[in-house]
This record gives C-alpha cells, sequence and structure tokens, in this order.
C-alpha cells in the first residue's frame, strides 16, 4: 500500500525525484485516469454519474474541502472558499453563518463572493428549473427554512422567504428548520451540488421560460473554481483541467492536471495502463489472476449496501406487499454465496460499516452493541424459516405460485450474475410449481428512473437493484429514502411506523449521540422486519495505480474515495 503523501514527498526531494518545479505554484506533472462513462454534465444541480461528481470536485470549490488526515490516515475538513469554521447564531443551531474569504476568484480571475453561492443555492432550488441534485442537502441533514417548500411551487413562498441571506462582511447566512451540528453544517458544504456556478453563464445559458439552462454543458458554459480548471472536454473521448492559479488552498496540491480518457472497455483499459497510457484503472476478476499479489492494486470498498428493492405498493402483482413473502426472500438467500460471485462482502443490513457514530471516536454504527442486537445468524441464510415464510404468504394471498420480476444493469456483469443466481437459488429452494424469478437487463439510468417512478405508477417495476451512499458521518442518513415524505423516492416503501421513529431522529438533539444510535437501531431493524428490500453485500474493486503515483493515504479511504486531487506524480 502507498505510504502517506507527506512523507513520500520529503523523501522523494531528499533523492532529487522531482523537478524544482514541484514547489511552484503550477505543480508537476499529469495525473492520467480513466472513465468508463462520459461525463454527463458539469452542472453541479442536475449532474447523474459519480464520475462526473469526482471530476466536479476537481474544478469545483464549495465552502469546505475534505482532505486526508496527517500522516496519511483518515480525514479532515478544511476551510476551503470560507474564512473559518461555521459559526452557530442561535442557541440550538437553527442558524448558522459562513464568511467568505475576502479576495477570492474564480478561474478567469473576476471576484467570487457570498453572492455567488447564495445565487447558486437560489439556482439549485429554482422551482422552473426542477434541478435532480435540489434535495442532496437534505441527505446531509441540512434542511434549509422553506427551500423544499418554494422548491415544490408553493405560490405562497418566495426566495426572500428561504432561509438563504447574503450579509454585510461577505458572509452567507442560512437559516435551518432543524437544529444541526457545525460538523455537518461543514460537512454538508463539502459537497458537489454546493459548488458555486457562474451566474453571467448560468443566466446567459437560460431558456426563454427559465425551464433549463445549458450552463455545465460544454467547456465553454462552465466556470471552474476548484483546485484545478478545466482545459478541454470532448464528449465521448476526453476531459481534462490543469492547476487553477487563484485556487486558496494552494499547498494541497501538487500535480500540474489531470487528464481523463474516455474508454468503456475494461479490457482496453488494461491495456492502455500496461502501456502507460493511463496511470490507473480497475481490474476484473481475471486480471487479478494475472496481476496476483502486486503491491500497486489498492483494494476498494464501497460505502453502500447493494440491495433488492421489493415494490410493495403493485397493484398487478399484490403479494409483494406480503411482508411474509418479501421476508422469505431476505431468509431464503445464501449472501456468502452471492458475495463469491460478485468479489463483494456479504452484508444483511442497510447501513454498513463506512457509516460512523461517534465522529471524534470514529467509532462505526456497526460496531455499537445497538447496531448488532437486531442482526440474524449466518448472514440472514435460514432456508427452512424462508420456504415456511413462502408458504404462509402463499396461503394469506389465495395463491399456489408467486412470481416477481428482477430488472438488473445492462453491462453490469456481476449485477447480471447475481441476478441469474438468485433466479436459480430461489426456484430450486421454493420450488418452481411456487416460484418464479423472471430477469430483464435495463441501462442504468433508466432503472433508477423506473423505480422512481411509482409514485406515478404503481407497477413501475417489481424488483430492481439499489445501491445508495448517503452522509458517512450520520448513520441515519442512510435511511432517509425510506422515510414516507422523502423526496425522489426510488423505494415504494410506506411505513407510518418507520416514518414516525425516523422523524425522532431527525428531532433529536444533534450531541444526543447515544439516543441517535438507539433510535437508529430501532428504524434499521424496523426495515429489516417489514424487508423491502433485500440487502445482499458490498461492492468490492480493485484497482491497480503506476509506481509514479503517489497516493494520499495509507488505505482506502471511503470518504476521500481514491484521493486522486491530493495525489503525487514521482517523475
Amino acid at each position: 500500500m502507498k505510504k502517506a503523501l507527506s512523507l513520500l514527498l520529503a523523501l522523494a526531494l531528499l533523492l532529487g525525484l522531482f523537478p524544482a518545479a514541484m514547489a511552484d505554484e503550477l505543480g508537476s506533472g499529469t495525473l492520467k485516469l480513466v472513465a468508463s462513462d462520459d461525463l454527463d454534465t458539469l452542472s453541479p444541480h442536475y449532474y447523474k454519474f459519480s464520475t462526473t461528481r469526482t471530476f466536479l470536485q476537481m474544478i469545483g470549490g464549495a465552502l469546505y474541502r475534505i482532505v486526508p488526515g496527517e500522516d496519511g490516515e483518515g480525514y479532515r475538513i478544511v476551510c476551503e472558499y470560507a474564512e473559518s469554521d461555521p459559526v452557530k447564531v442561535d442557541e440550538d443551531g437553527y442558524v448558522w453563518q459562513m464568511k467568505v474569504k475576502d479576495g477570492m476568484q474564480w478561474a478567469n480571475g473576476e471576484p467570487l463572493t457570498a453572492e455567488d453561492f447564495a445565487y447558486s443555492l437560489q439556482m439549485l432550488f429554482d422551482p422552473k428549473l426542477v434541478n435532480r441534485r435540489a434535495t442532496v442537502l437534505e441527505e446531509s441533514n441540512i434542511y434549509i427554512k422553506n427551500a423544499s417548500l418554494y422548491f415544490a411551487g408553493d405560490a405562497s413562498v418566495t426566495w426572500e422567504d428561504v432561509g438563504v441571506k447574503v450579509l454585510e462582511n461577505n458572509t452567507l447566512e442560512i437559516t435551518l428548520e432543524k437544529p444541526v451540528s457545525m460538523g455537518e453544517v461543514k460537512y454538508c458544504f463539502t459537497g458537489s451540488t454546493t459548488i458555486p456556478v457562474y451566474k453571467p453563464l448560468y443566466d446567459g445559458g437560460m431558456n426563454a421560460d427559465g425551464t433549463e439552462t445549458n450552463y455545465g454543458t460544454s467547456a465553454e458554459r462552465f466556470m471552474s473554481s476548484g483546485p484545478f480548471m478545466l482545459s478541454s472536454w470532448t464528449t465521448g473521448t476526453e476531459y481534462s483541467c490543469v492547476r487553477n492559479p487563484y485556487y486558496p488552498l494552494q499547498d494541497y496540491i501538487s500535480l500540474a492536471g489531470v487528464s481523463y480518457t474516455v474508454v468503456p472497455d475494461s479490457g482496453t483499459a488494461v491495456q492502455l495502463f500496461e502501456t502507460g497510457s493511463l496511470d490507473t484503472t480497475s481490474l476484473s476478476t481475471g486480471d487479478l489472476e494475472k496481476y496476483g499479489d502486486d503491491p500497486r492494486i489498492v483494494i476498494v470498498k464501497t460505502a453502500a449496501a447493494a440491495c433488492v428493492g421489493i415494490n410493495c405498493i403493485s397493484t398487478d402483482n399484490p403479494i409483494l406487499g406480503n411482508v411474509k413473502f418479501r421476508q422469505a426472500l431476505y431468509y431464503g438467500v445464501n449472501r456468502e454465496e452471492v458475495a463469491k460471485i460478485a468479489n463483494a462482502t456479504p452484508v444483511t443490513y442497510f447501513i454498513t460499516e463506512e457509516y460512523i457514530s461517534d465522529i471524534d471516536q470514529g467509532i462505526s454504527f456497526r460496531d455499537t452493541p445497538e447496531g448488532k442486537s437486531y442482526l440474524p445468524e449466518n448472514n440472514g441464510y435460514d432456508p427452512e424459516k424462508a420456504k415456511a415464510l413462502m408458504d404462509e404468504a402463499l396461503a394469506e394471498m389465495g395463491q399456489t405460485k408467486a412470481t416477481i420480476q428482477l430488472i438488473y444493469q445492462d453491462g453490469s456483469n456481476s449485477r447480471k450474475a447475481v441476478s441469474e443466481y438468485l433466479q436459480n437459488a430461489y426456484t430450486q429452494l421454493f420450488g418452481a410449481d411456487k416460484f418464479e424469478m423472471t430477469l430483464q437487463a435495463v441501462p442504468s439510468s433508466q432503472l433508477s428512473e423506473q423505480l422512481r417512478d411509482h409514485v406515478n405508477n404503481p407497477n413501475s417495476f417489481e424488483a430492481g437493484w439499489i445501491a445508495s451512499k448517503y452522509n458517512l458521518l450520520d448513520p441515519s442518513s442512510a435511511l432517509l429514502e425510506w422515510s414516507a415524505d422523502a423526496n425522489r423516492k426510488k423505494i415504494s416503501y410506506y411505513s407510518d411506523e418507520f416514518t414516525s421513529v425516523y422523524k425522532e431522529i431527525t428531532n433529536l438533539p444533534v450531541d444526543d449521540l447515544q439516543g441517535r444510535i438507539e433510535k437508529t437501531a430501532e428504524a434499521e431493524a424496523i426495515l429489516l422486519r417489514d424487508a423491502p428490500m433485500i440487502p445482499l453485500y458490498q461492492d468490492i474493486s480493485y484497482t491497480i495505480v503506476s509506481d509514479r503515483v503517489i497516493l494520499p493515504f495509507n488505505t482506502y479511504n471511503s470518504v476521500l474515495e481514491m484521493g486522486w486531487i491530493f495525489a503525487a506524480i514521482a517523475e
């Protein structure tokens, strides 16, 4: 595993591996990365893909930035465009102020102020634009006063009623509907959705009725504010960025630039890595056999639990709404076998071990007694219990056979393989005369929209793959989408009992760590009992990194991910 960046930089300088330019403001070396998908947009308000989010964090700045911890361990949050930590104005934590550093500039040299951050929030919540990312702040427990009503188009609410104001002294003030801690405010405003948009281009790209802007649709329609600035974007081929001389945290950045080559085929990407055209690529199971124990390999563990979601409100197939039917699916799957197929880690829960309950102590929710108390033995596999539950479900519904269609992401070999395993394993367990599962591959974007469309069509799907990552510093955020009043729900689960417990969590004092742990455990236990989704595994992938790249951490960091922004080149 790579050593800490600070130590290796010192060693490299002693050995003369880096030129003198390493210390100057333009950095040294271009990191050559690969992307399986092109950028979908560079609008921080509307992007869909994780690859886009990663690049946005390179070319966009926020009020705060997550950086590697000292000596390559963990992480910390530092001020980026904010001058200091958020200031709590009231006693409870409803009102917060964040002063923007004076003299800040966009990548074109023009002033960047608190007005830009306020304007960006106004556009994020604009009811005409219907931005895809408008609810992201709520996933970090930041509920800006009247923002959801404004976004929903409530005629009684104007922008002046929303809890976003610019004060004298270049200060942004936010007023919230729920009290939060300073750490929650800081974490939220590190997010790519809070990157400021450049008003002249955003407004200038607006259509006549104000329902769409072309901001971020090309290199010419975007303005950078991050560690790097966008230098090129050729659709479907490549995109790149170079060091931003106006960036306020120059000491954290070593690279001169980053280039991405769009390569949909993983085999081709491996070939490009071997020729030196790429500095890194992901490895397939077959590739692992070739590379063996190569010390350049980094093990990457996702923070999301891969689950099969069940449409609990289907009217065409009402047995999906039967709890015993869903429990039969939960207890009827051998997760260890599934994990072997997916090259993953089996899970029986929704809140993975990457979610931290106590930030100061670094304690994972899964390591608390409460988080362990309700988890089933044997990774939830109990075939006899599953068969009994299936028989009871069929009897309750007056059926002799249950059928279900599972949709999975086209192009995902692991999802396809696991889906086929489930199809065969469930049929063998329950018997073909009692159970049938059919499969359908759809594009990833279509799958997501098909799941969400249950609010318009209760039969938009029967079962589909879901894996979502939320605020890793707030375990309860992993349950947000289950609440009956959550926005853009992919899950057709509407439980008054669960929603009531979840609201109790969000209403607890922010410093009541034990109370939040207990209520989070209670909420997750309800979900496991109701089984609207069947948790199966955490994805594990393998990335190989060139020897010339110095990573900023000792082990993979689920918050910083690969930490490319803070990498260095030894050449």
